[in-house]
């Protein structure tokens, strides 16, 4: 019989004895692998994008913005099975239901040195908990398998790519990113993200494959085999032409569905400065975001992909996208560069074949 993978776990706690000891835990398990600890908020957010466990064990009292925000936070990007550690204050009852309607698996008690018999049993009920929150999900596949690659090097110094993403976004970038080379046009990603954590997962993203990927600056060049980031936060990314040359601004504006940076915003903006050498591609994510931007790309003469509900975590951005006849595929996650590819491909040479 196969052995099942590993369960890979980050554990979240303030508290460096308790940590070490949690930790301890994690690693006696022959089910679970210790990926990463963290003392805050901060290094537990990088930790969560660089590398995306499959279950955590949380403290809510970190320093900075504490345990229960960093859970909402990244149950919207990144949904992880989590186990809450509880306190022994009894004001804690409503910061406990609400991490539970945030989405925590369950809750487990902190343990107390007090008692060592006592303290062992909990380590082992909480290893216990992440392996029934986690299911058999265990390690995700390689992402590579099965990939079918952007392979269309004579667009690249012409065409420009748009990407949205949303819930489930982070590992979805991961898997597709490394279909696109140092050969590829320009790309441009919206991820619904807060402030603070675009920074880690370009650097992730840019680990992944031959691709250049970093977090955007105002007025950074658009060019061929590098991938911008929107920043997270208070301001929308548009494409701008000064000259011959395209750029991207960060520029400020009212939240678009929701969202800032909106993946409509890129998307309108991709329209307006690329027309019909533009490609657009719109991942899993929850809402409309990207839906009415990609169906003006398209409008425009560009030409769109959306993610299968197969493959996405929530179908409700691609769905939408179908639902508006914004998208001019549906492709499976690993299909779509190949499919974007042959697409724009075959529209140049239907406007080649025209003049």
């Amino acid at each position: 019989m196969q052995r099942r993978p590993r369960l890979r776990v980050l554990v979240v706690e303030a508290s460096a004895p308790l940590r070490r000891l949690i930790c301890e835990a994690v690693r006696a398990d022959a089910g679970l692998d210790l990926v990463a600890e963290a003392g805050d908020a901060w290094a537990a957010r990088d930790a969560l994008v660089e590398r995306q466990p499959d279950a955590v064990v949380l403290g809510l009292d970190l320093p900075g913005f504490d345990g229960l925000d960093l859970l909402r936070r990244y149950m919207q990007i990144l949904p992880t099975p989590t186990v809450v550690l509880a306190g022994s204050d009894a004001g804690e009852r409503e910061r406990l239901d609400a991490a539970l309607a945030a989405g925590a698996a369950c809750v487990v008690a902190r343990p107390r040195d007090a008692d060592p018999l006592a303290m062992r049993r909990q380590l082992r009920l909480i290893a216990a908990r992440l392996r029934a929150a986690a299911g058999p999900r265990g390690r995700r596949p390689a992402r590579s398998a099965g990939l079918e690659p952007f392979d269309a090097p004579e667009l690249a110094s012409s065409h420009i790519i748009a990407v949205g993403s949303s819930t489930g976004g982070v590992e979805a970038l991961s898997s597709l990113l490394p279909g696109f080379d140092e050969y590829a046009p320009a790309l441009l990603l919206v991820q619904h993200m807060p402030a603070g954590f675009t920074a880690s997962l370009a650097r992730r993203l840019d680990g992944l494959g031959r691709l250049r990927v970093r977090e955007a600056c105002d007025g950074d060049r658009v060019v061929p085999g590098q991938a911008l980031l929107a920043p997270g936060g208070a301001r929308h990314m548009v494409l701008e032409r000064l000259g011959a040359q395209l750029r991207v601004r960060l520029v400020p504006g009212d939240p678009v569905n929701y969202s800032r940076p909106s993946v409509d915003v890129l998307f309108e903006s991709v329209a307006a400065q690329a027309g019909a050498r533009a490609g657009a591609i719109l991942l899993t994510g929850m809402g409309s975001d990207g839906a009415a931007g990609m169906l003006r790309i398209r409008r425009s003469g560009g030409h769109t992909v959306a993610q299968d509900e197969a493959t996405s975590v929530v179908f409700g951005m691609p769905q939408m996208a179908r639902r508006l006849g914004a998208a001019e595929a549906v492709a499976p996650l690993l299909s779509i560069p190949a499919t974007l590819a042959r697409l724009m491909a075959r529209g140049v040479a239907a406007s080649a074949s025209r003049t």
